[in-house]
Order: structure tokens, then sequence, then C-alpha cells
């Protein structure tokens, strides 16, 4: 799996009121925990375009542990390429936002 190129793609619609999605910066989020992230090209868009938008971004913490109500879980029994999770990370730290910190959670068990 390459984990090199990123690039967040919508379905296609033919409903123009869908057709563009507006993305403003956001200056207020200021920490993210991602649990349960499985390194999917979905999940990796969604930490990058928190990147790129969360412009007053001071921590992300990420582990591949579920840690919500395990029934509401969007799948069941998938356990994360943790080698692919790892090496996502270490791009992540590449295109960290100046003063952000970002902590793996999975390295603290």
């Amino acid at each position: 799996m390459d984990v090199g190129s990123f690039e967040f793609s919508r379905a296609p619609t033919n409903n123009p009121e869908l057709s563009r999605i507006t993305i403003s910066p956001h200056a207020y989020l200021k920490e993210v925990l991602v649990s349960g992230f499985s390194g999917n090209k979905l999940a990796r868009d969604i930490v990058l375009s928190i990147f790129d938008f969360a412009i007053g971004l001071e921590k992300i913490e990420i582990t591949t542990v579920y840690l919500g109500d395990l029934s509401r879980r969007p799948y069941k029994n998938r356990n994360a390429d943790i080698k692919v999770v790892r090496r996502f990370i270490g791009q992540l730290h590449q295109r960290l936002p100046a003063n952000a910190q970002l902590h793996f959670l999975d390295d603290h068990f």
C-alpha cells in the first residue's frame, strides 16, 4: 500500500449543490484525537485535511485502538496494518504544522 501520495476525492454526483464543498481555515480547533486509525486512504486523507485546515492545531493524537462504543464501530475484527500506520506517522511528522505536536499513542502501550 503506497502511503506517499495523498488526495481527497469525493464520489461523483449529478447534483450541482453537492459538487463543491467550501473548505476554509479553522483557527479554533486546537486538539484532535483520532482513535481506531487503520491507515487506509480515507483515514489518511482526513488527518491530512485536519493539518491543512486546522491552522490553530496544537496537538494531534493518533491510535489504532478504537476508543469509542464498540457496538457502534464501523467494522468488526479488522486490524490496522501497523507497518503502514507507522510509515504514515513518520510522513505526518514532515507535514506537521509548525506549532503542533503529533503523538502516536500506540508507542506508549
